[in-house]
């Protein structure tokens, strides 16, 4: 009678979810293996920048003289570049002192601005106004 008793207790112990079985079946510990190889990763690629800046640090031409005579000639200048959000342009103008006269950045939340109005209109009605 104890031996049927433990072995029922033994038999729930051993019963997992149908997800968790299958994960146990497949990769047994792996996830906290996984986990730690993040850990080793990230400490290899600290490694890694640490050396490369002190290589920066000792390079022989960083030392000595940094500054380069620079004259303006004064101009407008104009870059694009694709951002996660969508395109970034910027457009400058510099005087001949090298000062920025005018300036123009169009991000991609002013040029989605139409879209994002009507999202937010859309929520209102039928989130806020439409309910009473």
């Amino acid at each position: 009678m104890k031996a049927k008793k433990a072995e029922r207790e033994t038999t729930k112990q051993r019963r997992l979810p149908a997800r968790e079985s299958a994960t146990k079946k497949v990769m047994p510990d792996s996830w906290g293996l996984l986990r730690r190889l993040q850990h080793y990763a990230k400490l290899i690629e600290l490694i890694y920048a640490v050396e490369t800046a002190q290589a920066i640090l000792d390079n022989p031409a960083r030392h000595g003289e940094t500054r380069v005579p620079v004259t303006f000639k004064g101009g407008r200048g104009v870059g694009h570049v694709e951002a996660p959000r969508g395109t970034l342009i910027h457009d400058y103008e510099i005087d001949e002192h090298g000062i920025v006269r005018k300036a123009n950045l169009i991000v991609a939340t002013q040029q989605n601005y139409t879209l994002i109005n009507q999202t937010v209109t859309q929520a209102a009605q039928s989130h806020v106004i439409g309910k009473k």
